[in-house]
């Protein structure tokens, strides 16, 4: 292979390299980045859950008293929980919102979040009975346990969010570290094939060029004749041209030397 192609193929090697791992770089970190706001979404949803069920006791407790202003604040708070609530699903199942998350289609957990919907239909429906006061007793013990359930299954998908969120990070880093790695090495074999192929053979010629210029035929002013590719080439050429040349320098001593 000529030297202008090797270095060619090898110098064009590295910003291919290089776009083909940030690229790679980049969408692992876009995945890290949508583990990361699944992670955050499920968190504050499994927090305003807990919330619901301790604004529902607050309820349930100043009806116990007869506090009607207490028993304001806990159904407004119980509204602004249930309406978060009900946001936060949304925007996990359809993806988007305040966390900019994805499509929950794209996540293993689908099942889990679908288990979650269902417990969330049935311990809303029981928080709406309490506030008509219906079957208090019934529907608290109820939305006790289902607070439980929907508890360990969004701790679940929290495992979930966060391993997937740490393979994300952990690949992207290992990414980074071997793009970084063979542009290194790509370069580096780069700028031995520039040394090995060109600067030295040229550095070889300057020092003939000398001995030339100081009028020295003697046969170490001679090139050395391993070069490949275009140098090697030259190297043939110039070797064959001092030859001549000193050919021509006998043959005009053996003219002086016979008159």
């Amino acid at each position: 292979m000529r030297i202008l192609h090797k270095l060619l193929l090898v110098g064009g090697a590295v910003p291919v390299l290089a776009g083909a791992g940030c690229l790679w770089a980049y969408q692992t970190l876009a995945k890290a980045r949508e583990s990361a706001a699944v992670l955050s979404a499920t968190q504050a949803l499994r927090q305003e859950v807990l919330l619901l069920s301790l604004h529902t006791d607050d309820l349930v407790t100043a009806r116990q008293r007869n506090d009607v202003l207490a028993e304001r604040e806990a159904i407004r708070l119980i509204n602004g929980a249930t309406r978060r609530t009900e946001a936060l699903l949304g925007d996990i199942e359809k993806g988007g919102g305040r966390h900019r998350l994805p499509r929950a289609e794209r996540f293993d957990d689908l099942r889990e979040l679908r288990d979650c919907r269902e417990l969330w239909r049935l311990h809303r429906d029981a928080t709406d009975e309490i506030i008509r006061g219906r079957a208090v007793s019934r529907n608290l013990e109820f939305i006790h346990g289902s607070a439980v359930r929907l508890g360990e299954r969004l701790s679940t998908m929290v495992g979930g969010a966060e391993r997937r969120h740490a393979a994300c990070v952990e690949t992207g880093r290992r990414v980074t570290v071997a793009t970084a790695l063979g542009v290194l090495v790509l370069t580096g074999i780069f700028g031995w094939l520039l040394h090995r192929e060109l600067l030295a053979g040229f550095r070889q010629a300057s020092s003939l060029m000398e001995l030339l210029s100081e009028g020295t035929l003697s046969p170490e002013a001679e090139l050395p004749a391993d070069g490949r590719g275009e140098f090697g080439g030259f190297v043939r050429h110039v070797n064959r041209f001092l030859e001549r040349l000193r050919d021509a320098d006998r043959t005009k001593d053996r003219f002086l030397a016979a008159m």
